[in-house]
């Protein structure tokens, strides 16, 4: 009891000691231009636009992953702070007063208020929908999905209902395009045409092509949901088609030239599309511009020019504001001629007369963020990086540059002094830099990992030498001595050095050497057993090396090699008090096992005080948080046949450092709290019919509890009533009808003389379905076999027959 009070306590000190900054952003010098490209989300009916931009120096300080980004009707820009990667995020919606902000990503629904700049995270049932946007009304939102369908939230509860299917009529929905700015509508494409469905009643009024060639592309609905334009036509003959679906009229517009064009968004009186075509004198190049035609007149409009108004060419990103009056646009990165700045920015204006200006200005110097090309020093305050094939030394937020490369090279280790840099060159040949003195270049191609020992100041590398071998050597520069630490015959798996030693790895032992005397330790490895490792403190005083089959790593003294204590499953970091995961990139504190984040994207979703280890990626230093409350990693009810709901569960993610138990709960409508058993990630419930409200919790044997995760789910045990199905013979063939309720999808069996002819497409109406069967054989005995599925699987079957006269 004393030990494990004992951990606690420790663990509670590390907690509470932690103070250090959670990320910041290193390397950056040179012009304050943005580093990656930028995009315009959504814009509402008042001129709210929400700006997407992957450029870290976006705002200050800099964020990682990019930031997101209000824009007000008078160009003030607020940033929000975002709680996840913000690339994952490519669905928005805002509400018409600029107050309620909607992402959707593949997983999740985050509400943004900007009142309280506060976000609220809801699971997402569906995933993202298929481009159709999100609609924010009050305080409800309708989502796009496919096949026509949609679902709306209600965006103070998050309790999310699905929208009525739609009751197609000949065409059946497929894509949606666009939901409405009022949630009222929205428009989907189909195979030949176009649907218009109202989303409160499923009632759906159809666009079918005027000829049967389907040369109909590129089809983009306007704002409010109730026309959508159109493509048709090639060459001399191409047209742009609008259709508004409230007064079924259809208008032509010729466009000849046009039908390689690519339509991008409508409203007022235009129609933005984008075309390599100079359609006007000042589109002096042969590259991708935005364009847009005036409905009123039939005229072309330029959009993307430069201040000169000439063609900037090479766009990547268009929006349109709801009125038509503003555009926003971006263009390709590094492929564009600059407008006023460099390729980061996004431009706006209006839409064909004035000057575009920039709606992003970088707020921090410029530094170009790349993967796995840089290194930190043991306490993260010195970084070493590649940026744009320049060394780069960022002692402490102080940016100096050491070397041009001016090729690929690789960062590989610093000190915490900032007086020795190490990284591979031209044909991996190893550069060891001291300040003060110099360069110095190891002619030998050196393979990885490389490590410098701090305490004798050498370099411990493996050297490709004559007949194609490594050589495994350690090389003081003071004295330009090398210590060859390995037989040239060794097959040398994994080594490591710090604190006056080296440790090298072999098939059936790993090898300690004293740096300063080359004396050597054997410890001996179980043969038939996968090893990983070996890895030393920073103190020198321990050997680390993780064991595969029964995944437990293990504490050896380097002096002498005695065994000292098992660890969880991991590695030896510099600082003692941390392991590196064996499999896996995270960090466990060990002491007692707990496993915290290692990479900065889990790290930006975590609430909690810093504890770990310092890390670098992607330019940013960071330390690992801890979280304040134990978590549900996945937590979502699904409605399934017979009333039943289907609860699924992911991993639970521990709070603190105790690596206290953790348990997951949940309960019905406020009922009782039910516990799930420990190794279960999924549970069945039978429930009376009916909407109900399923909460889940993680709590641990310390007491700490999570956020309650809310779901709600309606079940229905009753199968789709069906009256027996009907033939006739029509002049346009054998109509078969079965009138059904509380169905939301059909299959039709189709026999002809007892010889199955397949599945065929129904159609739906607004009491059942229907099909027609073309040219039906005299004399022929047909038998059809309706099977109709609700929304939750429960299923009705009902068949009849006819012969034909």
């Amino acid at each position: 009891m004393r030990f494990a009070i004992s951990i606690v306590a420790l663990a509670a000190a590390v907690f509470a000691a932690a103070q250090d900054p959670f990320y910041r952003r290193v390397g950056a010098d040179g012009p304050p231009v943005l580093d990656g490209p930028s995009q315009c989300l959504a814009v509402s009916a008042n001129g709210w636009a929400l700006i997407r931009t992957l450029a870290s120096n976006a705002v200050a300080p800099a964020t990682y992953g990019g930031a997101m980004i209000l824009r007000s009707p008078n160009g003030t820009l607020e940033p929000i702070v975002f709680p996840d990667e913000i690339s994952l995020y490519l669905t928005a919606g805002i509400r018409e007063d600029g107050e309620i902000v909607v992402f959707q990503s593949s997983f999740d629904i985050l509400v943004y208020r900007r009142s309280t700049k506060t976000f609220q995270h809801y699971d997402s049932p569906t995933g993202s929908g298929p481009g159709g946007g999100i609609a924010v009304v009050g305080e409800k939102a309708i989502f796009a999905y496919d096949a026509g369908r949609s679902w709306s939230m209600d965006l103070t509860t998050g309790r999310r209902t699905w929208n009525p299917a739609p009751l197609y009529r000949e065409l059946l929905p497929e894509q949606v395009l666009r939901v409405g700015v009022n949630g009222r509508w929205a428009v989907a494409s189909a195979d030949g045409g176009y649907s218009f469905i109202d989303l409160e009643s499923g009632n759906v009024r159809e666009w079918k092509f005027e000829d049967e060639t389907g040369d109909y592309r590129f089809g983009i609905v306007e704002p409010s949901g109730t026309a959508v334009w159109a493509i048709a036509g090639r060459f001399t003959t191409a047209r742009l088609v609008r259709h508004n679906f409230i007064n079924g009229q259809t208008d032509t517009y010729p466009a000849p030239g046009l039908e390689q064009a690519s339509l991008l968004d409508a409203a007022g009186r235009w129609v933005f599309f984008i075309d390599a075509l100079r359609l006007v004198p000042q589109d002096t190049n042969v590259r991708n511009d935005v364009y847009a035609f005036d409905r009123t007149d039939g005229s072309y409009k330029l959009v993307s020019r430069k201040a000169d108004g000439t063609a900037s060419g090479d766009v990547g990103t268009f929006r349109a504001d709801l009125a038509g009056k503003e555009v926003f646009y971006g263009p390709i990165p590094d492929l564009s001629d600059p407008l006023t700045g460099p390729y980061g920015n996004l431009y706006s204006g209006p839409v064909w007369q004035g000057s575009l200006e920039p709606v992003l200005q970088a707020e921090a110097p410029f530094a170009w963020r790349s993967l796995q090309q840089e290194a930190l020093s043991p306490s993260g305050k010195v970084a070493l990086l590649n940026r744009n094939n320049e060394v780069k030394l960022d002692d402490n937020g102080v940016v100096s540059t050491l070397a041009a490369e001016n090729q690929f090279f690789t960062a590989v280790a610093v000190t915490d002094d900032a007086k020795v840099a190490i990284w591979t060159g031209p044909n991996n040949k190893l550069r060891i830099w001291r300040k003060g003195i110099g360069i110095k270049t190891i002619d030998a191609t050196s393979a990885y990992p490389i490590h410098w020992d701090p305490k004798t100041r050498q370099v411990i590398y493996s050297g490709l030498y004559n007949a194609g071998k490594y050589q495994l050597s350690a090389y003081n520069p003071a004295t330009d001595e090398v210590h060859n630490l390995a037989p040239l015959s060794a097959i040398v798996f994994d080594y490591d050095a710090a604190g006056g030693y080296a440790a090298h790895r072999l098939v059936d032992k790993v090898i300690v050497t004293d740096l300063s005397t080359w004396s050597t330790v054997t410890i001996p490895l179980e043969s038939g057993t996968g090893h990983l490792g070996p890895r030393i403190t920073g103190d020198g005083v321990y050997v680390s090396i993780a064991t595969n089959r029964s995944s437990i790593g293990r504490f050896f003294r380097t002096r002498d090699g005695a065994f000292r204590r098992t660890t969880p499953y991991g590695l030896a970091m510099r600082n003692p008090e941390w392991l590196k995961e064996a499999v896996g990139d995270g960090f466990i504190y060990t002491a007692t096992g707990a496993r915290v984040a290692g990479t900065l994207l889990e790290n930006l979703r975590t609430t909690g005080p810093v504890v770990g280890p310092p890390a670098i990626q992607d330019g940013f230093v960071f330390h690992p948080k801890a979280r304040a409350k134990p978590e549900i990693g996945f937590f979502r009810t699904v409605p399934g046949p017979g009333g039943v709901a289907d609860i699924f569960t992911g991993s639970l993610n521990q709070a603190g450092l105790e690596n206290s138990p953790t348990r997951l709960r949940y309960r019905v409508d406020g009922g009782p709290w039910k516990f799930f058993d420990i190794n279960r990630v999924y549970l069945r419930l039978t429930l009376p019919d009916g909407e109900h409200q399923i909460d889940g919790q993680a709590f641990d044997s310390l007491g700490r509890e999570g956020d309650i995760v809310k779901n709600w789910v309606v079940t229905d045990s009753l199968p789709p009533v069906l009256e027996p199905p009907t033939a006739r013979i029509t002049p346009d063939g054998l109509m078969i009808r079965i009138v059904a309720s509380g169905g939301s999808q059909a299959q039709l069996a189709l026999y002809e003389n007892d010889q199955a002819l397949g599945y065929e497409p129904v159609i739906t109406r607004s009491n059942g379905y229907e099909y027609l069967l073309k040219d039906p054989k005299p004399g022929t005995r047909y038998r059809f076999v309706f099977k109709i599925t609700d929304g939750v699987g429960n299923e009705s079957t009902a068949q009849g027959e006819i012969v034909t006269p």
